[in-house]
């Protein structure tokens, strides 16, 4: 029963990933998309183990709720700046502006990277407690 929940759990992961990575274009905040596939398993794993779930069964599981619950995750990370985008400095400024710029943008840039490093971190250690305490109460 656990191995059929985990084994469609994740192959629901990886569907959504794919079509939204590389139909949607729809990439995340970490550019990535076995992050994406990771943190997507992840998520549903602990929604299968705290959520009541309804709708048809498939080979044991009822996937309605996985499946709602995939796409509103991928749309919530979709949400999320990307790690890729960086502005542009204006072509009519003073070299010395367009240095100071320069300066202004990287810092805000390591500022952001580290930011979306430790949000990386803090969701996995979330969700890696949220499925050891569903298990544990179960």
């Amino acid at each position: 029963m656990i191995f059929s929940n985990v084994f469609i759990i994740l192959a629901l992961a990886l569907i959504v990933s794919l079509i939204s990575y590389y139909v949607f274009g729809v990439r995340g905040p970490w550019e990535n998309f076995w992050i994406k596939a990771l943190f997507l398993f992840l998520f549903l794993l602990a929604m299968s183990l705290w959520i009541k779930p309804i709708g048809p069964q498939w080979y044991g599981v009822q996937w309605t709720v996985l499946l709602i619950s995939a796409v509103l995750f991928v749309v919530l990370l979709a949400n999320f700046p990307s790690s890729d985008e960086s502005p542009r400095i204006p072509s009519n400024l003073s070299l010395l502006e367009k240095r100071r710029l320069a300066k202004e943008y990287t810092r805000e840039r390591k500022m952001f990277i580290y930011s979306l490093g430790m949000m990386f971190w803090l969701l996995l250690i979330l969700l890696i407690t949220i499925i050891i305490a569903g298990y544990y109460m179960t």
